[in-house]
């Protein structure tokens, strides 16, 4: 297993966050029609970061 690139490990960081403050309800500051799609998507944000990282740790040079 490696670490996964520095890319790829804020992109996953990004994801989850985003999921994170969706289920939380704290993305009013985005345009309606953004924060529309990550609240309606919020576990699937997060589960999309996690998998990011672990495909990033197993596949090498992602």
């Amino acid at each position: 297993m490696n670490a996964p690139r520095f890319i790829t490990w804020i992109i996953a960081v990004i994801l989850g966050v985003a999921g994170i403050l969706a289920k939380m309800k704290l993305l009013s500051f985005l345009p309606a029609s953004v924060s529309g799609l990550v609240i309606g998507n919020a576990f699937w944000f997060v589960v999309a970061a996690f998998a990011l990282l672990a495909i990033g740790s197993l596949m090498p040079g992602i």
